[in-house]
């Protein structure tokens, strides 16, 4: 936001309803509670499950239709919404991506404005960088509640709005009725307005108080501000600092929130960020009656389309420029039409169909088009030299995974994002360290300082193989060839024939690659695999003389946990104890089932045996996404080891001694055993006619193999 608005806002009337705002026993009750109640403490109102919840749909968990949502009656008056809130309602009845999009732009400038506008009536004096940081925390916020739904016109005809926690929660900032049901009659549960404001009157406080904590090093470190803020609004008072705590029962929900409030996902649908709201917010904001929203604009005169977002019926999503509409096929991707257009300057609008058809219609894919509209970005399957080491984030912008990339490596573009129309900040999905993340590549003025670009015989992790490579076809049942990536089949080409690649094309949202070949004079395209939602490239395609890795972590591996994941007594059974990101664990047993594959981890974790859920091995792969075979692995049997240290040498581990086996020995590994609470590795070996166990070190909570030996390599 800029400091103009910012002190515009400063002038504007303190908040009438700010100062009718008793704090009384409701809020005594939030101050020990917060938001949700997840404290021991009962709640004080026994509202059933669902309670007044009608026409109950579910949904799915991305912005805008989180399950579940019923009806606003009997909370609210649905026609008071439709005539006041129009802009903020997902429309469930037209083409979701589009939708999402429009909707996504209107909520954000609707927040961004009300968050701005409670901060400085609240406090005046506050700094733009102050606005700025607790805009973030309640989109935070926001995201990690109900990924920002609040009300949805729904395809059984009826308004609804969103209810989670079994129908406990209400609205955008999950009002839970059984801390705060007189509230909720109040109207702070339906009315979207009233619903933000009483979510950030908990918020503040504890955004307030956060300044003294022990855990927030000072007042303008705002991540932890933000962090021990929603630790109070999620668990109560006395939880300030919870996030500090990653064995904490809750610890799952700080790190959710930390996730969002470092990723910003919300921006990859707002082209915009200072897009114009249109709704009236500081009318709403001081409670005063009649605030309306702005009047509708005609979506069929074509005099209004220039410089707005047009959503087509076909589902595309376009600019009018030229007399013609130019256009993107994923909404998100409306990005790189405003690189090359501009801003919108104004609503977004949907015309019927037959006021669109007489005008010419171009789509472009996001490859090809943001590959032409940004400088200096470079596109999947390309290569790059990380300049310096950067950080590797599970996604842009997000949480780090705990390394780097290596300064001066080489390294294959696999998903490229980019924001910011004038910036065009750019981040790049690499594989490092056996795992899947993004780095920061810069912006349009220093991306250079950032990767460069490398040459393709430098690479050694080749995942999408480039012109001239041989490859081998996978599949048992081959691969059909197409005269286009989505042409006419010209013939099947059967499993483990060898084809020289004459080019690679990359498209869609999943970063679908396909290879132009030829076979038995017949030239045409193979489909190649995905790189997103799922990774399948191996599946498909490798590279000639390649062979295929591991699937996944077996008995006797060591896995590291991409997030954080509750360990269970038995798959999908009662909870343990949740595992913190970037764990190492030791793999006792492997369990799939279910009807996708589901893959369950049989480890121990602080005294606790269980099971952790690794994902889905069909339908969407997912398995990357909770945790991948660590780079760490144990010494094999005939390994030699040189000790770091004097180490004891027992019949058993932790058995009786049999002797001390002294620093700089080498020895010859038999077979290695993992047990204990703390993932204790010992290894059988000989020493002296004497055969014994050493210990070795422990995986958690953090890898001590280091310190004790390593594995050496002799001719």
């Amino acid at each position: 936001m800029s400091r103009l608005k910012i002190n515009q806002l400063k002038n504007q009337n303190t908040m009438k309803i700010l100062s009718k705002n008793a704090r009384g026993v409701v809020l005594l009750i939030l101050g020990l509670v917060g938001v949700h109640g997840t404290s021991s403490v009962a709640a004080p109102y026994e509202t059933p499950d669902y309670y007044l919840c009608y026409n109950r749909v579910g949904g799915e968990w991305n912005f805008g239709r989180v399950p579940s949502a019923c009806d606003v009656t009997p909370w609210g008056d649905p026609a008071y919404v439709e005539e006041n809130f129009a802009p903020v309602i997902f429309n469930d009845n037209t083409e979701r991506g589009a939708e999402r999009q429009r909707y996504m732009q209107e909520v954000h400038a609707m927040l961004r404005e009300s968050v701005a506008y409670y901060l400085l009536a609240r406090k005046p004096d506050a700094s733009e960088a102050e606005v700025l940081a607790w805009q973030r925390a309640n989109f935070a916020k926001a995201h990690q509640e109900t990924f920002w739904t609040h009300y949805r016109d729904a395809t059984d005809g009826n308004l609804k709005m969103v209810r989670g926690d079994y129908g406990h929660g209400h609205g955008m900032v999950q009002i839970d009725d059984r801390w705060h049901f007189p509230k909720l009659e109040e109207g702070k549960g339906w009315h979207i307005f009233e619903n933000i404001i009483y979510g950030m009157e908990l918020f503040y406080d504890a955004w307030e108080d956060a300044v003294s904590a022990s855990c927030v090093s000072s007042a303008d470190n705002w991540r932890d501000r933000a962090r021990s803020a929603y630790s109070v609004y999620n668990g109560g008072a006395s939880k300030i600092c919870r996030w500090t705590d990653p064995n904490d029962v809750w610890a799952g929900n700080d790190i959710g929130f930390a996730d969002k409030y470092d990723s910003q996902t919300w921006l990859n649908y707002v082209v915009d960020p200072l897009f114009p709201t249109s709704l009236d917010v500081a009318c709403f904001m001081e409670g005063n009656p009649g605030c309306s929203a702005v009047a509708p604009v005609d979506a069929d005169d074509p005099a209004n389309w220039p410089g707005r977002q047009v959503y087509l019926t076909s589902g595309e999503s376009c600019r009018f420029e030229g007399g013609a509409f130019e256009c993107v096929d994923n909404p998100a991707d409306m990005m790189c039409l405003s690189i090359v257009y501009g801003a919108p300057t104004g609503t977004s609008i949907s015309p019927t169909a037959e006021a669109t058809a007489a005008y010419t219609k171009n789509v472009y894919d996001r490859h090809s088009c943001f590959g032409a509209a940004v400088t200096g970005l470079s596109t999947v399957g390309q290569t790059i030299r990380s300049e310096i080491a950067i950080n590797v984030r599970a996604t842009p912008g997000g949480s780090a995974m705990g390394f780097a990339s290596q300064a001066g490596k080489v390294y294959q573009v696999l998903d490229f994002v980019v924001s910011d129309i004038n910036s065009q900040y750019r981040y790049y999905m690499i594989r490092e360290n056996n795992r899947l993340g993004y780095i920061y590549a810069g912006k349009v003025s220093d991306f250079g300082n950032w990767t460069s670009p490398a040459p393709y015989s430098e690479l050694e992790d080749v995942l999408i193989p480039q012109v001239e490579d041989k490859i081998r076809v996978v599949p048992e049942s081959g691969i059909n060839l197409r005269s286009a990536p989505d042409g006419a089949l010209v013939a099947n080409v059967p499993a483990g024939a060898k084809l020289k690649v004459d080019s690679v094309v990359v498209r869609g949202v999943d970063n679908s690659v396909y290879y132009g070949v030829q076979f038995q004079n017949n030239a045409g395209y193979l489909y190649g695999g995905k790189v997103l939602n799922g990774m399948t490239l191996k599946d498909w395609i490798m590279l000639d003389g390649e062979e295929p890795g591991k699937d996944h972590a077996e008995a006797g591996d060591i896995i590291q946990l991409a997030t954080g994941i509750n360990l269970r007594d038995v798959p999908g059974g009662s909870w343990l104890v949740t595992v913190p990101r970037g764990s190492l664990l030791y793999v006792h047993s492997i369990v799939i089932q279910g009807t996708n594959d589901y893959l369950y981890y049989e480890v121990t974790y602080n005294g606790h045996r269980g099971f952790l859920y690794g994902g889905q091995l069909e339908g969407t792969r997912t398995i990357d996404n909770w945790a991948v075979l660590a780079s760490l692995t144990l010494a094999d049997s005939g390994d030699k080891l040189l000790l770091r240290q004097d180490v004891e040498q027992r019949v058993a581990p932790a058995g009786d001694l049999i002797q001390v086996i002294p620093e700089g020995t080498k020895v010859k590994v038999i077979t290695s055993v993992v047990m204990g609470d703390n993932n204790d590795v010992y290894y059988q070996v000989k020493y002296e006619g004497q055969t014994g166990f050493i210990f070795a070190g422990h995986l958690t909570p953090a890898s001590t193999l280091g310190d004790w030996s390593e594995t050496v390599k002799e001719k």
